[in-house]
């Protein structure tokens, strides 16, 4: 096996990381606790070795003490994140006390000069968290409570504030990670981008979150289970670059949230917040805001004690209640004479609403429909389908009329309704904090959550699909920690929990058993119940049948450990990570038949002429009513199958203090993350080599299919070093090397592979004389005249019914399969850095980094049965799709990130962050469609990546006026005034971001195909019809005057050869070659947004407060406009008619009061 340079240096680590786990207690680590460390000297500078280091935090009572060692060096571990109290105490000097915070996850350093006195005697220093980072090689941002708060998140969506780090974006705004596509999986948030982080470079699957120390990720398409509410964070940290080993599985950011404790005081809070469609703007091609929109979101905390100093409880709540209608929409259903099967009104195009007039054609015949007296376009009663006449009867009656709407017409868009999209959340939390001693302190936290998001049918009689039905995300989980302070040497931090969600898709009716009602044979099953009936969607009916409900439970349970031992000038850190997940998958792929219509005339069977064997009647609608169908497809269903994984992590780090100055971190990580096995071994592998299915345990397979890796160690690398005495010039650097996981989404997972899943297609150009209540095969030798079509029964030719365990791979299936390379190894991820940061003052900070990433062995996904080039031949012609993942894919970042930093001082907190970055790779990944143009030439796919952003800026601030009582201006005004002038505050977020990078695509055969270039490509940033530089020619081609680019894009030349009147060369027949224009050579419009929150804080009390509020996202209304068509086939090429999602001015009026 050839190894990558990065395993030579884990393999040479990993020697050293078994010795010591072998001669040292096993533990295992994901901690979100800080440590705060440092050095006690006298006045010239010398240690001071045995001196009393106490540190308390007022708020609990909790209190532990250490002694420094000979070095004079201390350190306290496992310390929860908050306020603490720092006394330093030693015979003959003066005893020192200061007031520091330290945050989640934080290597605090703080250290101490002593003055000679008595030690009755003190020093009293205030000071906040640490601005410096002089501990470690890590890069990122903690996030504190008051930002998560009172910034204005869209949504109150707290990933949002880690966009204010460097090197950390969206990504793509419309791929499957940010919710805009309303997935079962991602949906929350889906209006702010859901928990999707691109950083540096990465996908937006590679993170990793953490709540409470518990592993806080799903399995399927990575993403986060619980979104905690802002109102419950006290704080939280966002590590974008070379993580401490504790943390592994995903090369991205490690989002470390914890959720809040209580307190000795009772503390609370209640919120409300309110959207409608009075405040929002409209989109930039849209007319006035759609009326009705509503959305509610509220909720509250508490928190006290229930034993002082000694048992603490706090809990959370947050709901949500949202309707968003839609624009009107427009469907075309039957006409009251079509419904008898009488079609003459399309013989005249008058008040139709089409172009072009239709004759109904009997595809056996090839002639028109006759009907009684040889009235034209009426299909004679006895050639009527009785399933179709049933399901035509279901469609909603006409009720729309050109007078009433301009938009609607006597056949065409004849029908009108305005769908709702309907959201309800309902989350909480609840933790309980307990003190035994100085030495053990235990917690505990169960989280539970409920969120549907439901779509209304587009036709109000129908339970029609096409997006219609609910989406459920209903996640809960609970986890238990125990830290025990050995000695002032010796921690030991302990946790343990699981994490489950149940996630799916509902169709509508699906409790209804129309099969029955209609007359369809076999579609029905005990699993599945009713199926949706789809129609009237992009002005046709389009298929009856849906793709089904699926659902998808699943737990991950997770126990881990850390020891911290301090020795000397080390602090070593011993642990690891287990996690058991166990994913469940049930969704039947066309479990309950699916029916298409072509309604177009086209495509005869079996070389049969023209005028004989037509596979459509030339409308939608009549194809429908005669029963004659284009294609047909039906699903297996074996029930629920269940997968399990392993993803176990054990890692050593020391951190090396060799002086004052400087600080090494020396760490490796190993990591095991297995491949999935069912149960019952329901899952099957195609081999590309063989053309076979391989299924799971049987002939000597594995139970895995792919063969695990075991080479996974990581080393973790770092230095810290204060360039000047002062310690304000601290210049940082470091490696690491991350292992990931990729599990693809449902749509890639092998248990849906034959014989346990899969769908069985047929289709008229197939041989198949297909009806809506049966199907007859054509021979291989078929007749000049086809067979009559026939309503077959069980007895004479059923329509397929998805069992597929007896499938004959070396016969037409037209299946469709997944092939998983078995030699794929473990994503990974090489990170290192190289930053210099300077304190500005007591409370600001500057700094500069070189960042960039490495990935190798990225998943990219392609069909290996694509047509081929020039001959349009497939490796396998008997299959349809062979969607393949093949983890050989890499990517490369490098980036220049800066970012100044004010912590909130005198009414004013200030951020900025900039980033200057190029990201390349050759895919984009199993969650997005970015299919290569020839999948046995990838190096022709190596490219801007479709989620590079060039340069990012954020800037965020919170700012309290200084008016009124205590403020600068007005300090001494009346209470009465006070109410006037005082308490305003404004706080915003600026973002300016480039566009992303796009290619120029053409149709044809094979799809995936750029165009070609020639010469030099320009872009016209704000032309919103010709964004892309390109001429065109009229040509004429066989009859018909088409356009035809002529430069700088260009059709690739095709197997047709044929030239138009003018020269020019006409679409049509099989490319020759790949387009040679590169991909996603071209960058879309970039965006400007602020966001901002206008806050009127009122007193009640002393203790109680309250806030009015008003949020405006995106306040100057600014167009985020989406790229532009970029297909060279269409009339709009180059054309920008959309923006990006929910990008428009929305207004939020709030109210919050704390106590």
């Amino acid at each position: 096996m050839v190894m990558s340079s990065p395993r030579f240096i884990g393999w040479g680590l990993g020697a050293i990381l078994l010795l010591i786990l072998a001669t040292t207690r096993v533990c295992f680590a994901q901690s979100d606790t800080a440590r705060l460390q440092g050095t006690v000297t006298d006045p010239q500078g010398a240690a001071i070795a045995g001196a009393s280091v106490q540190v308390t935090n007022p708020q609990t009572g909790f209190a532990v003490t250490v002694t420094t060692n000979e070095l004079g060096f201390y350190s306290v571990s496992a310390l929860q994140p908050g306020s603490y109290r720092v006394e330093v105490s030693q015979k003959g000097f003066k005893k020192t006390v200061r007031e520091l915070a330290l945050q989640v996850a934080q290597v605090g350093a703080a250290d101490f000069k002593l003055d000679i006195g008595e030690i009755t005697q003190s020093i009293t220093v205030e000071a906040g968290s640490p601005v410096m980072n002089s501990a470690d090689s890590a890069i990122g941002q903690v996030v504190e409570g008051r930002q998560a708060t009172e910034l204005p998140l869209n949504g109150r969506n707290f990933t949002q504030v880690a966009l204010l780090a460097p090197g950390v974006t969206r990504g793509n705004p419309t791929g499957a990670a940010t919710g805009a596509n309303n997935n079962a999986e991602t949906f929350r948030f889906g209006q702010s981008g859901g928990a999707s982080l691109a950083v540096n470079g990465l996908r937006p699957q590679n993170n990793n979150f953490i709540l409470d120390g518990i592993d806080n990720n799903e399995a399927l398409v990575n993403t986060i289970v619980f979104f905690p509410p802002a109102e419950a964070i006290d704080e939280f940290r966002v590590q974008t670059s070379v993580a401490p080993a504790q943390f592994g599985r995903a090369g991205g950011a490690l989002v470390v949230t914890s959720i809040k404790s209580g307190t000795n005081d009772y503390h609370g809070s209640a919120f409300w917040f309110n959207r409608n469609k009075n405040l929002n703007a409209r989109s930039f091609f849209q007319g006035p805001p759609t009326p009705g929109f509503d959305r509610n979101q509220f909720g509250g905390t508490v928190g006290g004690p229930v034993i002082k100093n000694r048992f603490f409880l706090f809990g959370d709540y947050e709901g949500l209640r949202q309707k968003i209608p839609g624009s009107p929409e427009y469907a075309t259903v039957p006409t009251d004479l079509m419904r008898q099967g009488n079609f003459s009104e399309l013989l005249s195009s008058n008040g139709t609403g089409y172009s072009q007039t239709f004759a109904i054609i009997d595809p056996t015949t090839g002639l028109q429909f006759m009907g009684s007296g040889a009235q034209p376009n009426v299909i004679p009663s006895n050639r009527i389908n009785s399933v179709g006449l049933n399901y035509i009867k279901a469609f909603p009656e006409p009720n729309c009329t050109q007078a009433g709407d301009i938009n609607c017409f006597s056949v065409f868009h004849n029908y009108k309704n305005t769908r709702k999209l309907i959201e309800n959340w309902n989350d909480f939390d609840i933790r309980g904090d307990y003190l035994l001693n100085s030495q053990n302190s235990f917690f505990v936290r169960v989280s539970r959550g409920e969120a549907d998001q439901t779509e209304t049918t587009r036709l109000t009689t129908l339970p029609s699909g096409f997006g219609s039905g609910t989406n459920l995300n209903h996640p809960w989980g609970a986890s238990i920690g125990w830290t025990d302070t050995v000695s002032a040497a010796l921690v030991n931090e302990a946790r343990a929990g699981f994490v489950r969600t149940v996630y799916g898709y509902t169709p509508p009716g699906n409790d209804t058993p129309i099969c029955v009602t209609l007359g369809i044979v076999n579609c029905n099953t005990p699993l599945l119940g009713g199926i949706s009936l789809n129609g009237g969607y992009n002005n046709q009916i389009e298929y009856t049948g849906d793709f089904g409900t699926y659902l998808v439970p699943q737990t991950g349970y997770n126990a881990n450990d850390a020891l911290t031992s301090v020795k000397g000038k080390h602090t070593w850190r011993f642990g690891g990570n287990v996690i058991r997940r166990q994913l469940n998958l049930f969704r039947p792929l066309a479990g309950k038949g699916y029916f298409a219509f072509a309604g177009d005339g086209k495509n005869p069977c079996c070389g049969v002429a023209p005028g004989q064997g037509h596979t459509s009647t030339g409308y939608e609608v009549s194809d429908l009513l005669s029963g004659f169908v284009d294609g047909y497809a039906h699903g297996t269903t074996f029930g629920m199958v269940g997968t399990r994984t392993w993803e176990n992590g054990f890692f050593m780090q020391d951190d090396y203090r060799v002086s004052s100055r400087l600080t090494l971190n020396l760490g490796l990580r190993y990591d095991i993350l297995t491949w999935p096995v069912e149960v019952l071994n329901r899952q099957a592998n195609f081999d590309l080599t063989t053309g076979a299915l391989v299924v799971a345990g049987s002939n000597g397979a594995p139970r895995t299919l792919i063969s695990n890796d075991y080479h996974n160690f990581g080393p973790r690398l770092g230095f810290a070093y204060q360039i000047t005495g002062d310690g304000k010039t601290v210049i940082r650097g470091g490696y690491g090397l991350f292992y990931l996981l990729d599990r693809g989404g449902i749509s890639n997972q092998l248990a849906q592979n034959p014989p346990f899943g899969g769908t069985n297609g047929v289709s008229y150009a197939q041989g198949w004389r297909i009806t809506m209540s049966g199907a007859l095969p054509c021979s291989p030798n078929c007749p000049t005249t086809p067979s009559p079509l026939l309503d077959s029964t069980l007895a004479t030719g059923p329509l397929p019914s998805g069992d597929f365990t007896t499938l004959n791979l070396a016969v037409p299936t037209g299946v469709s399969v997944i092939a998983l390379l078995p030699t794929n190894l473990t994503p990974m991820v090489s990170q290192w850095n190289l930053q210099v940061q300077r304190q500005i003052g007591i409370n600001q900070s500057l700094s500069l980094a070189y960042v960039g990433t490495h990935g190798a062995h990225i998943t990219r996904n392609y069909d290996a049965n694509q047509q081929l080039y020039n001959t349009g031949a497939k490796r396998f012609p008997n299959l349809g799709s062979v969607t393949t993942q093949d983890n050989s894919g890499k990517s490369d970042y490098h980036s220049m990130q800066a970012q100044y930093e004010r912590r909130f001082t005198s009414g004013l907190q200030f951020i900025g962050a900039f980033t200057w970055s190029k990201t390349i790779d050759d895919g984009c990944g199993n969650l997005d469609t970015c299919s290569p143009q020839l999948y046995t030439n990838y190096p022709i796919e190596r490219g801007l990546s479709n989620q590079d952003e060039n340069y990012h800026l954020s800037l965020s601030s919170l700012y309290e006026l200084p008016f009124g009582r205590g403020k600068h201006w007005g300090h001494d005004v009346s209470r009465a005034w006070d109410y006037v002038i005082g308490g305003w505050q404004v706080n915003g977020i600026y973002t300016l971001q480039a566009g992303l990078s796009f290619s120029v695509t053409v149709d044809g055969t094979p799809g995936n195909t750029r165009a070609d270039l020639k010469g030099h490509f320009s872009v016209h940033p704000g032309n919103l019809t010709n964004y892309i530089s390109e001429t065109f020619q009229s040509e004429t081609c066989s009859g018909k005057t088409v356009s035809i680019p002529t430069g700088p894009f260009l059709f690739p030349a095709n197997t047709a050869g044929i030239l138009g009147s003018a020269g020019l060369l006409c679409p049509g027949g099989i490319f020759l070659a790949p387009g040679t224009a590169g991909r996603d050579i071209l960058r879309g419009p970039g965006s400007s947004n602020m966001d901002l929150a206008l806050f009127k804080n009122l007193s009640f009390t002393e203790q109680v407060k309250g806030q009015l509020r008003v949020q405006a996202y995106n306040l100057t209304n600014s167009p985020h406009f989406a790229n532009p068509d970029s297909d060279l086939s269409h009339g709009t090429f180059g054309q920008i008619n959309s923006v990006q999602p929910n990008s428009w001015r929305q207004v939020e009026l709030g109210l919050r009061v704390t106590f």
